[in-house]
């Protein structure tokens, strides 16, 4: 394959693009939007990373141990969040590695987290101020120590909106139970979740990689190029495609 794997995140035109190599400072951001996190005190840098020749961040569980960005992604519909993800904890509650959410106007914000008892990722949308949350568990186990791509597109077409989701190259579709709303204003947060803004959740423990935010629907086939560029290259197998329904208040296994 032609190219390093930031040259296929950056083929791709991503409006943020975390490395999360850096030895000290911020995390900057090879995107467009120039947004850098801000690293929290207890966030372990420069361990093993998905990439070779890369490094990536350790998130241990406390407040301070996440990484986030002030207000600066002008985003709309449809757009793609991604990364790489290695933990063999099941948190207590839902450990939350990736979260985006609206400041301007208050619209909505998704969370992608590693399910306390199965182990699983969930995806989970909530309708800022509307009360309408959309939930879906996928049914690969990535709480094994091993690296896991992850990667979720929001699609406003056709209506109702839907999720695409895929974790090492299996998809799944979602129907969300509220639309997204936008363009917004939107912060990043890696690690956790701000405070106050999900119930229930608690920060990740485990490393992250790779965090990319595109301004577009990602198809399968570039997101299984990414994936096959990754640490688990060996035995790629096409995604797989489920579709679910609307979840308002919880979660099931398709």
């Amino acid at each position: 394959m032609a190219g390093t794997y930031s040259d296929l995140v950056l083929q791709s035109s991503p409006l943020c693009y975390y490395r999360l190599n850096e030895a000290s400072g911020n995390a900057l951001d090879l995107g467009t939007q120039n947004l850098s996190l801000t690293v929290g005190v207890d966030v372990q840098r420069r361990q093993v990373g998905a990439v070779d020749g890369d490094t990536a961040m350790k998130f241990t569980g406390t407040n301070t141990s996440m990484c986030a960005s002030a207000p600066g992604t002008f985003l709309s519909l449809p757009y793609t969040m991604e990364c790489w993800i290695n933990t063999s904890v099941k948190p207590g509650f839902k450990g939350v590695f990736l979260h985006t959410y609206t400041t301007s106007p208050a619209q909505g914000q998704v969370a992608v987290m590693t399910e306390p008892t199965s182990g699983k990722t969930v995806f989970q949308y909530e309708k800022v101020g509307g009360g309408n949350v959309s939930a879906q568990m996928h049914p690969v186990i990535v709480t094994d120590g091993a690296w896991h791509h992850v990667s979720v597109a929001f699609y406003p077409t056709p209506t109702p909106y839907y999720l695409h989701m895929l974790v090492d190259g299996q998809a799944m579709i979602m129907q969300l139970s509220a639309d997204f709303g936008g363009p917004t204003t939107m912060r990043v947060a890696v690690g956790g979740a701000e405070a106050g803004l999900w119930p229930n959740v608690t920060p990740y423990i485990g490393l992250v990689d790779e965090v990319a935010i595109y301004p577009t629907a990602l198809s399968d086939s570039v997101v299984a190029s990414h994936f096959a560029a990754g640490p688990k290259a060996q035995g790629l197998q096409p995604p797989v495609h489920q579709i679910v329904g609307i979840n308002a208040s919880y979660w099931r296994e398709r």
